[in-house]
């Protein structure tokens, strides 16, 4: 036999006996969020193919599921959500989609929840829980492949403890006169608490303009706390800033990602994502703040 026939037998038997062929079937997952799909990746790696229910950029709870989503769910083997309200829509699409075998993770089942609130994601220690629940899920529906997916999974736990690390040290640059921040939803609670920051609630509807009452409690807040900065959603920040008028003290951020990752390769996973909204946070609150008048 020619040596570079030989060669390719050896190659192909080696990848028949490894389990890695070209054409093995990779685990069909969908995740409801582009987030969670990040950490599917993370986890599942080339074993994988994972795509989101809600594209990139839109908003979860109101999200409105198409028909392409129900092909999507019945073309699967797992489905991965958050629960805890934040996909109110999912329930209905799983009826039409009619998958019974469809797997099922809720990350945050068994998880402790700060008075319903959902993002537990946004601290990075709770993602740890949400990756040992898809290494988990991952290896039931793949039992093959059980090593890489809890090599996988330890690997990122490290990752996930190196953010949280960072994060930690650049919250601590910023004096505690500098850590307060309005905020108009609650998305950042677990890692506000997670990282010593503090948000002044003052609840808008999502992608709502403030109302006259919202816009004179935001400005008493400010007056307050020497607080300069407010934390919109991306679909609120225009809104704030015309409603707050040209000559407004308070500078509007929109520019923080919770629900998704971006289109941006800058922040097209999880721990991008992070990165960029702690980065964005501490440039706002170490520019725009001085001493405050008054404590809580």
């Amino acid at each position: 036999m020619p040596l570079k026939i030989r060669a390719l037998a050896l190659l192909a038997a080696t990848l028949l006996l490894s389990g890695c062929g070209p054409h093995m079937p990779r685990v069909r997952v969908v995740t409801t969020t582009s987030t969670f799909a990040s950490l599917v990746r993370a986890v599942g790696g080339s074993r994988v193919r994972v795509s989101s229910l809600v594209p990139v950029g839109t908003p979860v709870r109101s999200y409105r599921p198409t028909q392409q989503n129900v092909t999507q769910v019945r073309a699967a083997q797992l489905l991965v959500e958050n629960g805890v309200g934040l996909e109110p829509w999912l329930g209905r699409l799983l009826g039409d989609a009619a998958a019974p075998k469809l797997a099922h993770v809720v990350l945050t089942r068994y998880q402790p929840i700060r008075k319903g609130n959902p993002y537990l994601w946004m601290d990075p220690v709770a993602a740890k829980a949400y990756i040992r629940k898809i290494r988990n899920a991952l290896i039931y529906e793949d039992p093959k492949y059980r090593d890489t997916y809890a090599r996988n999974a330890f690997d990122y736990d490290g990752k996930l403890a190196s953010l949280t690390a960072e994060i930690a040290k650049k919250i601590d640059a910023l004096t505690p006169a500098q850590r307060t921040m309005i905020a108009l939803n609650r998305r950042f609670t677990y890692y506000d608490a997670r990282f010593g920051v503090r948000s002044i609630l003052v609840p808008v509807a999502q992608g709502a303009a403030p109302s006259a009452a919202q816009l004179a409690r935001i400005a008493a807040l400010a007056e307050r706390y020497n607080v300069h900065v407010v934390f919109a959603g991306p679909r609120q920040g225009a809104k704030l800033e015309r409603a707050l008028g040209a000559g407004s003290a308070l500078r509007v951020v929109d520019s923080l990602y919770v629900d998704s990752v971006g289109s941006d390769p800058r922040v097209a996973t999880y721990i991008s994502m992070l990165r960029h909204d702690t980065d964005t946070i501490v440039a706002a609150l170490k520019g725009a703040q001085t001493e405050p008048s008054a404590t809580p």
